[in-house]
Order: structure tokens, then sequence, then C-alpha cells
């Protein structure tokens, strides 16, 4: 997402104790506003990567193809 949006996850907090914090209340990495210009298929991909639940992440193989069947 971060190079699909030109942002830093969490960009707008300054402390990493914010961070911290957001990711353990499970506040977004990215605001919706910011990923606006990112088309949906990659969005909903992306955003299922930095899934809190590591079984609901793809692997790197799903990943892979993917990127390859989306070209």
């Amino acid at each position: 997402m971060q190079l699909l949006s030109g942002r830093q996850p969490y960009f707008w907090l300054k402390r990493v104790e914010a961070v911290s914090n957001a990711r353990i209340t499970g506040t977004e990495p990215f605001r919706t506003s910011e990923i606006a210009n990112v088309n949906d298929n990659y969005k909903r991909y992306s955003l299922g990567c930095l899934s809190r639940d590591f079984r609901s992440r793809p692997n790197v193989s799903q990943i892979v193809e993917f990127l390859q069947t989306t070209q």
C-alpha cells in the first residue's frame, strides 16, 4: 500500500508509541482517503496482506500469482 499510495503506514502518527497503540487497537495503517486513487482490486488484496490475523494473509506464492494475473 505504501508503494501504491505514496504514504507510509500510519504517516499521521508521529510517535512510536502511537503507532504501537494503533496496531493493538486495530486502527488501519492507511486512511481510506489516502488510497482513493488505488485500483479497488489492488486495494482489497493489499489490505488483506496487512491483516492482523496472519492466517488470512496470502503467502508469497499467492501474491506472485495475484500480480501475474492482474497485469
